[in-house]
């Protein structure tokens, strides 16, 4: 089986989408700029295979174990079983709490299974960034009996281990096009730099270390100007030069870099780098960079998750599909806008300035006005589609099926869902990030009432996604309360 795989693989480009690539310098880049109007620079060319991926599980892995495929094994335990037909109620139902709890053991030992084969991966890119697809794969594959990985599990590794593998060939290509640093930014970003820019490659991105505050803010907020230096206001540079900086969501002029930039702040950089240790702070924003690869694997696992939480509770299908779009708009969120919330309350918070100028600042200011912005409001706008497709893939998968094999928990008109039920809870979601954001600035007071000191704070919050701070300044012990006990011995 994985030979066969591994042959077929070794057969393909490791980039397809590089087949027609252009000799020329000019040619490339001429081709690589053009992008629909309104989206500069902007196109995701994998993104949409990795879709087709969830969309059309592969009967190509032959698999010589037994996969665990969630949605599957839960419509079995949602479904009526003839050999029970003759059990009384409570007996059915004691049969049905234990499959569940044995779907439990499974899917969380496949949540952590996944979680380490991309863990692993992640290492070997990093030690050897020009690490093939068909290697790379081929680890998954080693990997994948002891977890039971399914076969559509497996489509998605195949689709983001190519991912990696497009976006580390642009990073080496257009470093190789432009071996001058100024040059180099001068082609990402549409002007010359006017102060000392420091180009590196990372194995799936350039990392731009800039060290003068109008090269950070042209570059940091590309999106918001589009190369039109006259729309940076001095209100957006003053806050951005507190800024370390972090990966680009977007992409600058070149297409082929999308998801492939790290813009950082190269003296607040050396800084962390003698108090923090700027390479375990790098290594932390690629690992989540990279993470994001396989972000249909987790999203599946948080369906089925949750699927499984509603079925142990007797959830009523509508009820449970309700809660599940709320998760993925939380956890697209979470992606999406969080992460550079937290790199601008760390980085600003390290400078001295204080949780509630923070607040008014990240409110007040249109880096984050969410709504307004025509990079994020055409993100949100497609979101409901996409976690319709996802229900229509799975949820429904699920309950259809429990409703073909006789079971009577599914109510198969009431489990579709319309497009605008679904962009409602998006809105919400969305809408209550300034009361989260205060929620996570609390989270920083706590601590700092605790006794911690700022660098104290930065070093534990810095390790921790910014949706866990509040469990985590509940969990630190109160520092105060040791040193009051040390004082009265």
């Amino acid at each position: 089986m994985e030979k066969g795989f591994r042959n077929e693989l070794s057969s393909q480009k490791d980039n397809p989408a590089d087949e027609n690539t252009p000799e020329t310098k000019e040619e490339l880049v001429s081709k690589a700029t053009q992008a629909p109007q309104g989206e500069v620079g902007e196109r995701e060319p994998v993104r949409q295979n990795r879709e087709d991926a969830e969309e059309r599980p592969s009967d190509k892995w032959q698999l010589p174990y037994d996969p665990f495929e969630p949605a599957e094994m839960m419509g079995e335990i949602l479904s009526a079983r003839p050999e029970e037909a003759g059990l009384s109620a409570q007996e059915r139902r004691q049969r049905r709490k234990e499959r569940l709890s044995e779907f439990k053991e499974a899917l969380a030992r496949q949540k952590a299974g996944i979680a380490e084969i991309i863990d692993d991966l992640f290492k070997v890119v990093l030690a050897t960034p020009d690490e093939k697809a068909e290697s790379l794969m081929a680890r998954v594959l080693d990997a994948a009996p002891k977890y039971r990985i399914g076969r559509s599990q497996l489509e998605l590794f195949e689709s983001a281990i190519r991912e990696f593998r497009r976006k580390h060939e642009a990073v080496v290509k257009y470093r190789e096009l432009y071996p001058d640093d100024a040059d180099l930014f001068e082609a990402c970003f549409g002007k010359k730099p006017d102060g000392r820019i420091d180009v590196t490659v990372r194995p799936m991105a350039l990392l731009f270390q800039c060290f003068d505050k109008n090269d950070l803010a042209f570059a940091f907020g590309f999106h918001l100007h589009g190369g039109d230096q006259s729309k940076i206001d001095r209100q957006y540079v003053d806050f951005i030069r507190h800024s370390v900086g972090m990966a680009l969501l977007r992409a600058g002029k070149i297409g082929d870099l999308f998801g492939a930039m790290i813009v950082k702040n190269g003296e607040l950089f050396a800084e962390f780098d003698s108090q923090f240790g700027a390479p375990s702070v790098l290594s932390h924003e690629e690992q989540h960079q990279f993470n994001d690869l396989f972000e249909p694997n987790q999203k599946l696992l948080d369906v089925h998750e949750t699927m499984r939480r509603m079925a142990e509770h007797g959830t009523p299908p509508k009820e449970a599909i309700r809660a599940i779009i709320r998760r993925l708009a939380r956890w697209s969120r979470a992606r999406m806008i969080d992460p550079e919330v937290r790199q601008e309350i760390l980085a600003h918070y390290r400078q001295g300035i204080d949780t509630k100028t923070i607040g008014r600042t990240l409110v007040n200011l249109k880096l984050y006005d969410f709504r307004n912005d025509e990079y994020f409001r055409s993100r949100i706008d497609t979101l409901p589609l996409i976690i319709k497709n996802l229900l229509d893939r799975e949820i429904q998968r699920v309950f259809r099926q429990t409703a073909e094999n006789g079971g009577r928990t599914a109510d198969t008109q009431g489990i579709n869902i319309d497009e605008s039920e679904i962009k409602n809870v998006v809105d919400s979601v969305f809408d209550e990030y300034p009361a989260d954001m205060q929620n996570w600035l609390e989270a920083v007071e706590t601590m700092e009432r605790k006794g911690y000191g700022k660098d104290e704070i930065i070093g534990l919050l810095y390790q921790e996604s910014i949706d866990r701070w509040p469990n985590l300044s509940k969990r630190m012990p109160d520092k105060n309360i040791d040193k009051n006990i040390g004082e009265s011995k």
